[in-house]
C-alpha cells in the first residue's frame, strides 16, 4: 500500500466525511492491517469501512495519525483466507499499477475558467467545475496528486517523487475552431460558440512525443499488497461486500469518459461555455412553448366540446317545445277527444333535460341574426328574450325580488344564460326601448344624474320612491343614506343615487352636521311654505 495508501482524519465522522455520490457499503470492527506480508505495528485495532468508492481504515488508539483511505479503484485482484487455529481470516487486496493517481480522490480546487473553488470529490466530482462544467486541466491534476501521493509503512511515511514527463507541456495557446475560427481556451475539446469538437492539444503533443519514455520506478512486488486481519469475525459478510463492491465498479457508474477527451462526455462538452448556456436557454424555451401550445390545445378542445354540448342542449329543447305547442294545440282543438300520450303530463326525462338546461343557463333557443330577416324583428324578438331572462319564472329571473338592478349585471347575466353568439352593449340599448311592452310589470330604463343606467320596475319609479321616502321620514323622523338603503334593501350607492334625485326635485333637504358626521335627510317644509312679505 506504498503508493496508494493516503492519511485519514479519523476523528471526522466517517459519514461527514463521505463526497456527493459516495455511500458506506459495509463495516467492521476489531481489525488489523498487514502491509504485503509484514503488520503494520500501528495499525493494529480499527474499524475498516468500504464505500463505494473507497476502503477507509479508523485506527482506535490512534485515529488521527494512523488511519488511512485507499480508493478500491487501485484493487485489481483479491484474496480470502478463512484462517488456522491461532491463524485469524484475512482478505488480501492486489493493488494495481495503472492510473493510480488520477482515479483516487483529490482535494479542492480551483477552476481555471471560473475561478470556483470545487469540493473535494471523487470521479467528475474531482475533474469536472461543478459551476461551468468544464473539466480540470490534466497535468495540475497528475502534478498535484502526484505530489500528495504519501506511502504509509508500519512507523515509516514515505513521499515518492514523480518522474519527469519526457512528452512536454501542452502550450496556453488558444485552440482555433476549425468551423468558425473561434479561440477557445487550450483546455476546452469543443467550441463554445458552435460546439464544434476540438482537437486536444495533449493529443496533438503525444502525436510528436518519442517512442521511448522513461519508465516509472518499480515498486516491490510485496509492498503492491494490503491485508486485511479479522480479530472479531465478520469476514465472511465484509467480504461479499466488498466483492459485490468491486465488481459493480460504482466509481465509474457516472460520468464514465474515454481518455481520448481527458474526462468529457459529448453531452458535458456540448453545455459547457457559452454554447452551452444558450443551448440551456434554447432548451428551456423549448420546454416552455411546449407546455403552452399542450394547455392551449386542450382549453381549444374543451371549448368545442362545450359548444357541441351546448347545440346538444339547444336542439333538446326546440323538441320538448315543439311537442308542447302541439299537445296545446291538439287540447284546444278537440279537449274531450284527446287522451293518451298527447295530453299526458310531461314526463320524468323531460324534466330532467328541462333541469339540465336551466343549468347551463340556457332556457330557450338563444335568437341570433341569421334566425329573421328583418332587424327590426330581431331586435324586438331580443326585447323579448331580455325579458324572459329578467323575469324569469316562479321568480328565477336576474330581477328575482329585486326591483332595480345595475345595467352592467344585467348585461352580464344576459350573455351567461345566452352561452354563445354573446350580445354587444350596444345592441342591448337598442333593446331597452322594447322592453316595457314585452314584460308584465313593465321593467323601464332609468339614467341618474352620475351617469349610472339602471333597469327598475313601477315599484322603483321616482315618484313610488319618494312617496315611501316622505312616510318613512314623517314615521321615524330624519333619515341616514344607510337606514334608507336598510329599508329598501339595495346597495348604498344606488340609496344614494335615489335620494340625490329626489333632492333635485326639491322633496326633501339634507343635514350635514359636520366633518365626519353622515348627512341626514328631512323632509322639506319650505317647498309648500307661502312667504307674506313681513
Amino acid at each position: 500500500m506504498q503508493r496508494y495508501a493516503k492519511q485519514f482524519d479519523g476523528t471526522i465522522p466517517v459519514t461527514v466525511a463521505l463526497y456527493d455520490e459516495e455511500r458506506i457499503v459495509a463495516t467492521q470492527e476489531g481489525v488489523g492491517l498487514y502491509d504485503g506480508n509484514q503488520k503494520s505495528l500501528d495499525r493494529q485495532l480499527g474499524t475498516v469501512h468500504v464505500t463505494t468508492h473507497r476502503l477507509i481504515y479508523v485506527d482506535a488508539s490512534r485515529p488521527e495519525s494512523c488511519s488511512i483511505v485507499i480508493s478500491l479503484s487501485s484493487v485489481n485482484q483479491t484474496e480470502f483466507y478463512t484462517g488456522f487455529l491461532k491463524s485469524s481470516s484475512k482478505v488480501t487486496l492486489y493493488l494495481a499499477n495503472s492510473d493510480s493517481e488520477t482515479d483516487g480522490d483529490v482535494e479542492s480546487w480551483i477552476c481555471h475558467i471560473c475561478s470556483y473553488r470545487n469540493p473535494p470529490g471523487l470521479g467528475d466530482s474531482a475533474r469536472k467545475c461543478g459551476l461551468c462544467g468544464v473539466t480540470r486541466e490534466v497535468s495540475s491534476l497528475s502534478l498535484e496528486s502526484r505530489s500528495k501521493d504519501t506511502v504509509y509503512s508500519g512507523n515509516i511515511s514515505v513521499t515518492l517523487s514523480s518522474s519527469a514527463s519526457a512528452v512536454s507541456r501542452p502550450t496556453h495557446e488558444p485552440t482555433p475552431c476549425p468551423a468558425c475560427t473561434f479561440l477557445n481556451h487550450p483546455s476546452l475539446h469543443s467550441c463554445e460558440i458552435c460546439a464544434t469538437p476540438l482537437e486536444p492539444q495533449v493529443a496533438r503533443m503525444l502525436k510528436s512525443a518519442p517512442a521511448s519514455r522513461p519508465q516509472s520506478p518499480s515498486v516491490s512486488s510485496e509492498r503492491e499488497s494490503i491485508k486485511i486481519s479479522f480479530r472479531k469475525g465478520g469476514d465472511k459478510a465484509f467480504y461479499a461486500a466488498l466483492k459485490r463492491t468491486l465488481v459493480g465498479k460504482p466509481w465509474e457508474a457516472k460520468g464514465k469518459t474515454s481518455s481520448s477527451n481527458h474526462g468529457i462526455d459529448s453531452t458535458t462538452a456540448s453545455k459547457s461555455g457559452i454554447h452551452g448556456i444558450f443551448q440551456h436557454a434554447e432548451e428551456n424555451a423549448k420546454a416552455t412553448n411546449d407546455t403552452l401550445r399542450s394547455a392551449l390545445g386542450d382549453l381549444e378542445a374543451l371549448m368545442i366540446r362545450t359548444k357541441e354540448m351546448v347545440e346538444l342542449a339547444s336542439s333538446l329543447n326546440a323538441k320538448l317545445t315543439a311537442q308542447e305547442e302541439q299537445r296545446a294545440r291538439l287540447k284546444a282543438l278537440q279537449p274531450d277527444a284527446i287522451t293518451g300520450s298527447l295530453v299526458a303530463d310531461e314526463p320524468e326525462e323531460a324534466k330532467f333535460i328541462r333541469s339540465s338546461l336551466s343549468q347551463l343557463g340556457l332556457q330557450t333557443t338563444a335568437v341570433t341574426s341569421d334566425m329573421v330577416k328583418d332587424e327590426k324583428e330581431w331586435i324586438e324578438q331580443l326585447a323579448r328574450e331580455l325579458g324572459a331572462v329578467l323575469t324569469g319564472t316562479k321568480n328565477e329571473g336576474l330581477m328575482r325580488n329585486r326591483g332595480i338592478v345595475g345595467l352592467d349585471e344585467i348585461w352580464g347575466g344576459w350573455n351567461r344564460a345566452r352561452g354563445v353568439a354573446l350580445i354587444p352593449p350596444e345592441t342591448m340599448l337598442l333593446c331597452l326601448p322594447h322592453l316595457p311592452t314585452v314584460t308584465n310589470p313593465p321593467i323601464r330604463l332609468r339614467t341618474f344624474r352620475s351617469g349610472l343606467r339602471v333597469l327598475h320596475t313601477p315599484h322603483y319609479t321616482l315618484s313610488s320612491f319618494t312617496d315611501r321616502l316622505l312616510a318613512l321620514i314623517s314615521a321615524s323622523g330624519p333619515q341616514s343614506t344607510t337606514d334608507i338603503a336598510q329599508q329598501e334593501n339595495i346597495t348604498g350607492a344606488l340609496t344614494s343615487e335615489m335620494v340625490e334625485s329626489v333632492e333635485e326635485a326639491g322633496d326633501i333637504i339634507r343635514d350635514e352636521q359636520g366633518a365626519g358626521s353622515e348627512v341626514r335627510w328631512w323632509h322639506n317644509s319650505l317647498r309648500d311654505y307661502t312667504w307674506d312679505g313681513s
